[in-house]
């Protein structure tokens, strides 16, 4: 499985291999496109942008983490061969940025 960078170029996700994953949000101003959106793969910033819109009024605030995968499309054409799995191991959430 690949992922696309920001920058364009691709990251290789190897099957079984544990993979590193960070996301950072920070909220944008209300009405004001400056919120940050920034990841990092294994390490590696794989995506940034500092012009985010997420909200419009002060009011709305991040106040939970939804999380999902998908594998597939949208007809029985994507239909997996053999079952399938994903790990997922130390989830942290926290108020505050860190050195990856």
């Amino acid at each position: 499985m690949y992922l696309k960078r920001s920058d364009g170029d691709t990251v290789r996700v190897e099957s079984g291999n544990w993979h590193q994953v960070i996301q950072h949000i920070k909220m944008n101003t209300p009405g004001k496109a400056d919120g940050i959106l920034q990841g990092w793969f294994d390490g590696q910033e794989a995506f940034f942008s500092d012009t985010m819109l997420f909200r419009k009024d002060e009011k709305l605030q991040i106040d939970h983490i939804f999380f999902s995968v998908f594998l597939g499309g949208d007809d029985l054409s994507w239909i997996s061969a053999k079952d399938e799995y994903i790990c997922f191991d130390d989830f942290s959430i926290s108020t505050q940025m860190f050195n990856n």
